[in-house]
């Protein structure tokens, strides 16, 4: 495969990234050749500086999806995803004495909305391949309640 740094037979390729702590609760995530910034846990303010490590989450489920979905032969116009998440109980991550629960996701919803030069027949048997294929699917759906679907938009 034409980028992977793993030789043929190498089964066993792990990522790897460093974070770094900026101050306050903002860090720098170092992987490969990238930086990114991540403004905390997860916040509740309409706008911050940086995403925070729950939209980092959710933001990249969406791009494995739409990047799995994308090369597989058929010709896309356009692709969007909606992706929603919802914690167990967000009075625990607040710290609230006595709450029960934890404070991860307990739901992920995604939507992708796909327009392609493909059949609805065509573009379910995609989707069903990226989903196998995904990485992040695969980890998510082990923990999480996840709800995946496809909706063909002409």
């Amino acid at each position: 495969m034409q980028g992977l740094n793993t030789s043929v037979g190498d089964t066993d390729h792990a990522w790897t990234s460093r974070v770094r702590w900026l101050g306050e609760d903002r860090a720098t995530a170092y992987t490969r050749n990238h930086a990114f910034t991540v403004g905390g846990q997860a916040s509740f303010r309409e706008a911050d500086a940086h995403p925070d490590a729950v939209e980092y989450l959710l933001g990249a489920l969406g791009g494995d999806l739409i990047s799995g979905f994308a090369p597989r032969g058929v010709e896309v116009d356009a692709m969007e995803a909606s992706i929603f998440g919802r914690l167990n109980n967000l009075l625990v991550y607040l710290g609230v004495v006595g709450e029960k629960g934890h404070p991860g996701f307990e739901t992920i919803s995604c939507t992708l909305y796909a327009s392609a030069e493909a059949d609805e027949e065509n573009l379910e048997e995609i989707w069903q391949t990226t989903l196998a294929r995904s990485p992040l699917v695969n980890t998510l759906n082990r923990c999480v309640g996840l709800t995946l679907n496809l909706h063909a938009v002409e």
